[in-house]
């Protein structure tokens, strides 16, 4: 803290300045001394920096005429700025803030240190320097030395708790003004880069007049698109510092990885990524561990890594699995550790015969025909109304089940090996199989193979939405359809028959969807397609011939299914109604659709 003093008058009068003016008596005991003070007045500015060089120190408050200045200004809340480079004139300044104040300036005078020391709490003599340095003492002396204009306040202490008899105190001045600098100072900006600040520095600020008639203008004719008009006068507009309370987060928690022994941070609170590991179906090796950033799992809650134990272990008898049937398999109330488990144990594929299930991490279904039986269908039902009352068909453990004689309207994602209709099951368990898994299109099934299982499952689920019972009957001729669907074999087996509507809208949606390419090299090869109104307007080569006029006493088909049928309508299969149910044959017409 500096203090400067002022030439102005004092602000109160006092005849005979730090005279005592009460009375006294001679039988009262014995008071502290008096003290006589100063009647000149005191301005104290508390200057941020350490100063051990007062022409420095005046030099950073704007130089001797500036705080002349100052010091004669009558204003009531005068300030003062302070630069950290007096040298250079555009340097932002800190400005200070005007208190006032009541205080005491003293002048405590101590007695010179003589320099030489003895160790702390023992009474052997006072050793010079150079005797302290041969006894073995550590000699660490303080930055400044007590014949400097400088001593540090721990050597004044010193000095008073040492000589406490020998001190001497006076009264300098009372300070009614004091100016601290308590702002942020602005953001500075380095000038001495810049053309127009260089310019200023150069040829304004020395106030000659030779250099101001040379400060260089531009003169080009036209508009300048890019002028150069130096930094802001002030970057920031917050002088008054903010208290952030900081507290550290007490869910940020510093473990030891046991194998690399580094040491990791983690958030406690932070909720679990949702998403799984995902793939392609066509990456050529799939993950041996997850890439998702997960917390390690010996870091987690004891109940989860348990979670984490069961999930794997069931993994470990059914690699491939649906999100349903661990639900169903753990229980229900504990469907977010399960969810969590999942992560850590097991990946998925984008699209392909596999979407929608889990896989356990390591395992590649495309590698062995015996994951075909884990390949998955996903069947959209018609939304309902919501309403209020428990789904019961929501949570159990036949939701992921379908038997062909009952649907549960909450399993939308179904496995081969969950599918335990005898008639379908006729059909997944047929040894004519790929040779290689088509890991874009229908797996390890041929096209038939799996359009005929699609078809039927769909047309029972439409039905079972209807409130009917289907008839197995409907689907026989189904089963003679082939596993591969090729021109030459449906030409070479035409015949004509005639069958119910139904099962002819049955028999085009078998043939037509295992004919749809659904790998893009596959779709590449097969020929262009035309959209028209109807399914049935789909063009697959008909420069060949495979499309034929249909008769007018019948229509033609063959073993190897429809070549034609005109006129039908996969959507409307369902047929139509009279006119007091048409909103039950609206409703069963989209939940057609939607199963496709």
């Amino acid at each position: 803290m500096a203090s400067l003093q002022s030439t102005e008058s004092p602000s109160y009068d006092d005849t005979q300045p730090g005279t005592d003016t009460r009375s006294r008596d001679a039988s009262s005991p014995a008071t502290s001394p008096w003290l006589h003070v100063s009647s000149q007045a005191v301005v104290s500015v508390e200057h941020p920096c350490i100063i051990k060089n007062i022409d420095k120190g005046i030099q950073s408050l704007g130089g001797e005429m500036s705080l002349s200045r100052f010091l004669k200004s009558k204003e009531n809340n005068k300030t003062i700025g302070v630069s950290l480079r007096p040298d250079d004139p555009l340097a932002k300044r800190v400005i200070s803030t005007s208190v006032k104040t009541n205080n005491m300036l003293l002048k405590i005078t101590v007695p010179r240190r003589t320099g030489r020391k003895r160790k702390r709490g023992s009474s052997g003599p006072f050793l010079a320097q150079s005797e302290f340095h041969q006894n073995g003492a550590l000699n660490k002396r303080s930055s400044s030395t007590p014949d400097g204009p400088f001593v540090d306040a721990k050597v004044i202490f010193r000095s008073v708790r040492d000589n406490e008899k020998n001190y001497q105190v006076e009264s300098v001045s009372f300070i009614k003004e004091t100016h601290r600098f308590r702002g942020l100072p602005d953001f500075q900006y380095a000038t001495s880069q810049n053309p127009l600040t260089q310019a200023i520095r150069d040829y304004l600020i020395p106030l000659d007049y030779e250099k101001l008639k040379a400060f260089p203008l531009n003169t080009k004719p036209g508009i300048n698109l890019h002028p150069d008009i130096g930094p802001p006068p002030a970057f920031s507009q917050t002088v008054i510092p903010f208290n952030y309370m900081y507290r550290q987060n007490t869910h940020v928690k510093y473990t030891t990885d046991p194998l690399s022994g580094q040491r990791q941070i983690w958030n406690a609170a932070r909720r679990v990524p949702d998403s799984i590991l995902e793939v392609p179906f066509n990456v050529e090796s799939v993950p041996t561990s997850t890439t998702v950033p997960l917390p390690p799992e010996h870091t987690l809650k004891p109940e989860l890594r348990a979670m984490i134990a069961l999930v794997r272990a069931e993994f470990e008898k059914r690699p491939i699995n649906v999100r349903r049937h661990l639900y169903n398999t753990f229980g229900w109330d504990v469907k977010e550790r399960v969810r969590v488990s999942i992560l850590y144990v097991a990946y998925c594929f984008g699209t392909g015969p596999w979407k929608g299930a889990l896989i356990k991490i390591g395992v590649d279904p495309r590698k062995d025909p015996k994951y075909r039986h884990y390949q998955t269908m996903e069947y959209r039902t018609y939304p309902r109304i919501e309403t209020k009352e428990p789904d019961p068909d929501g949570e159990g453990q036949e939701s992921r089940i379908f038997d062909g004689l009952t649907y549960v309207r909450a399993g939308t994602t179904y496995q081969a090996c969950d599918v335990t209709d005898p008639l379908l099951r006729q059909i997944l368990d047929v040894e004519d199989i790929r040779a290689t898994c088509s890991a874009g299109g229908h797996g390890w099934y041929h096209a038939g193979t799996w359009a005929k299982v699609r078809v039927i499952m769909r047309d029972k689920m439409c039905i079972f939405l209807e409130g009917g019972t289907p008839d197995n009957a409907a689907y026989q001729r189904i089963l003679s359809l082939p596993e591969i669907f090729t021109d030459d074999g449906a030409w070479s087996t035409k015949e004509t028959i005639d069958m119910p509507e139904h099962q002819r809208i049955l028999m085009k949606s078998v043939c037509e969807l295992a004919r749809e390419p659904v790998e893009p090299v596959d779709r590449a090869q097969g020929g262009k397609q035309k959209k028209g109104d109807a399914v049935d307007d789909l063009d697959w080569s008909e420069e060949e011939g495979f499309f034929s006029d249909s008769d007018e006493d019948g229509e033609e088909y063959t073993k190897n299914g429809l070549l034609e049928s005109p006129g039908a309508d996969v959507e409307s299969h369902a047929g139509t109604s009279d006119d007091e149910n048409d909103e039950g044959a609206v409703e069963v017409e989209h939940t057609a659709r939607d199963l496709c």
